[in-house]
């Protein structure tokens, strides 16, 4: 809010001073795949000031005239470089250039501070303003700016009130509806929020005594979530296992899979402050409240664990519901996790009084579960409510858990099952929906499924595949789309078409990352398959004839591709008619063909068309 009313007063003293000056803003969300990464941050900066002073467009047009991309995986250098340009263009206007909340900027923030504190120390004339929480490793990075004014808000909370004459009771609890009941008045409840950054690695230096390197620090403490037990456990096994183990070897081990994780996290040091017979790891204590709940409320149970298999944050609302209505539906129980014991779930039984509407019958059911995993503060909402975050240590845990019920495999085919059916393909107009859910696509690429969901994970990571490649993330495009065919391939064979339409989106990728040759194989075995199976005419056919030519095309091999490109647009022609807008395609990439063979004539009759 602050920056925005800094926005709002540069603004106001801009137009007073007729427009003298230039002013470009950013605002980061981390939850938001638009605005969480560097390469967008410099768009947005690149897009306000050209906006503003339009005579800085021709250090794009440099780069649009060389026909170079700039979504491509060098869409980093080539953007910077067309930044830096504009900042030191002579004509430049006196400029404020401001980022908000560079902490939730998750994608190659390193690059992105050393640019701004170089930008800064070139370009006298542009003033960057920017906010983020104190993180170690943003104020040292930070720190390098040769001329710099820095603001601290700290908030200032009162201190608990005193104990009355007659003394005080506090009472701990990890259930919120139990310390409503206790203190009788919301007044008297004190919440307890996650550990910020600060306070966590001020309690890994007390534990371990010092620290020698606090980016390693600041590394280690997220990597725990900020939790307090985490931490303290981390901590202790540095301590007894030093001078052969640190802090970063900790977080070295840590970080290198699922597997070791649980294992440094089933590290019990004890406590002679405790109870010998109480354990001190944080699976034991959150698997506590996980039985608890299990006995009181079995569908709550259900679903944690599969709230479990999901990224941690900006899991949807309605996701969950659809899966807790397609459970509802059916109630056969598989006899093995917590159907029995406890209260009765009476509202989660579907018949009987035919005067119930199920719909509604569900709907209370999902907001009951819920609320009870709100109440052991497992899991958060946002604002508005309708998404929910887990700490990521609490999935891990809920997982090891599910392990040790043999409900681990079970839960993770419904999680496919459910994104397969609520990932819709990457087209357009689905791009909004296929955002809020790519993070919850990503994470099961690292899901193994079996026989029954195999095909639908297939699916799940070519639509996923698909999307990625619309927004230029190629890496994680190409890895899905591999898994895709190759998952395909083996249950339905090479010449499926299914198979055939993951081969094509790999060979697609392949072609935008200049792998032409690799590209061109795929792309030639997919055009003779679709042949034989759909025939010369199809549109399936001769999209995989133009994806061909426009390999040739990135070749060089003007010939070849016209030869496709003709055949492609007059088939078309015929097929589809001549204002189509495949049609039109083919005959645009037609004219970009003689184009780049200097055949102008040609090129500008069928651009005319």
């Amino acid at each position: 809010m602050l920056l925005c009313r800094i926005i709002n007063e540069l603004e106001r003293a801009i137009v007073a001073d007729g427009h003298c000056r230039n002013l470009a803003y950013f605002f980061c969300q981390a939850t938001d795949l638009r605005i969480n990464n560097s390469i967008n941050v410099l768009r947005g900066l690149i897009y306000l000031l050209a906006h503003q002073q339009p005579r800085l467009i021709s250090h794009i047009r440099k780069y649009m005239d060389a026909d170079k991309s700039l979504s491509d995986a060098n869409a980093w250098f080539a953007l910077s470089d067309i930044l830096g340009g504009m900042l030191g263009d002579p004509k430049l206007k006196p400029t404020y250039l401001v980022i908000d909340a560079l902490d939730e900027c998750m994608y190659d923030l390193p690059r992105l501070l050393k640019f701004i504190v170089g930008m800064s120390s070139t370009f006298p004339r542009v003033k960057w303003i920017v906010s983020s929480r104190n993180w170690p490793n943003i104020e040292e990075n930070l720190e390098a700016a040769e001329k710099k004014i820095r603001l601290s808000l700290e908030l200032n909370e009162e201190s608990i009130s005193s104990a009355s004459r007659n003394g005080s009771i506090i009472i701990t609890t990890r259930n919120r509806y139990l310390a409503d009941r206790l203190t009788g008045r919301p007044q008297n409840i004190i919440e307890v929020g996650p550990m910020t950054q600060t306070d966590s690695i001020t309690l890994l230096k007390n534990k371990l005594g010092s620290l020698s390197d606090m980016t390693v620090a600041t590394n280690l403490v997220q990597a725990l979530d900020l939790v307090p037990l985490a931490i303290s456990q981390a901590a202790a096994y540095i301590r007894i296992r030093a001078p052969r183990s640190s802090p970063e070897k900790y977080l070295a081990e840590f970080q290198k899979g699922e597997g070791q994780k649980i294992r440094l996290l089933q590290y019990d040091g004890g406590d002679l402050r405790r109870d010998g017979g109480a354990s001190n790891t944080i699976f034991t204590t959150w698997q506590i409240s996980f039985d608890h709940i299990r006995s009181k409320r079995p569908s709550a149970a259900k679903l944690l664990s599969l709230m479990s298999f999901f990224d941690r944050q900006g899991i949807p609302e309605r996701v969950l519901k659809d899966a807790t209505r397609a459970r509802s539906l059916n109630m056969a129980g598989d006899g093995k996790f917590g159907d029995g014991g406890g209260k009765p779930n009476d509202r989660s039984a579907i018949g009987g009084d035919t005067n119930i509407n199920a719909d509604d019958v569900i709907e209370e059911c999902f907001e009951d579960d819920v609320a009870m995993l709100r109440e052991y503060c497992l899991v958060t909402t946002n604002a508005d409510g309708d998404e929910f975050e887990m700490h990521g240590l609490v999935q891990l845990s809920t997982r090891i858990w599910l392990k040790a019920y043999e409900q681990q495999e079970t839960f993770k085919q419904q999680y496919i099952k459910q994104m397969a059916e609520s990932f819709p393909p990457g087209e357009y107009q689905n791009w909004g929906k296929c955002q809020g859910l790519f993070a919850h696509v990503q994470v099961a690429l690292d899901y193994r499924p079996d026989e029954n969901t195999a095909e639908r994970w297939a699916t799940l990571l070519h639509n996923g595949g698909w999307y990625a490649r619309t927004q230029g993330r190629y890496d994680v495009a190409e890895q899905m789309a591999a898994k895709a065919r190759g998952v395909r391939e083996k249950k339905l064979g090479k010449r499926d078409l299914m198979t055939l339409a993951s081969t094509a989106l790999f060979g697609l990728i392949l072609k935008d990352r200049g792998r032409w040759e690799e590209a061109e194989k795929l792309f030639v075995q997919v055009m003779e398959t679709r042949k034989t199976k759909l025939g010369a005419d199809h549109p399936d056919t001769l999209t995989s004839m133009a994806n061909l030519a426009s390999t040739y095309r990135n070749q060089g091999r003007w010939e070849e591709a016209e030869k496709l490109e003709v055949q492609v647009m007059e088939t078309s022609k015929t097929k589809l008619g001549a204002d189509h807008p495949d049609t039109l395609t083919s005959m645009a990439n037609l004219a970009s063909t003689y184009r780049n063979q200097g055949r102008w004539e040609e090129a500008e009759k069928l651009e005319v068309q």
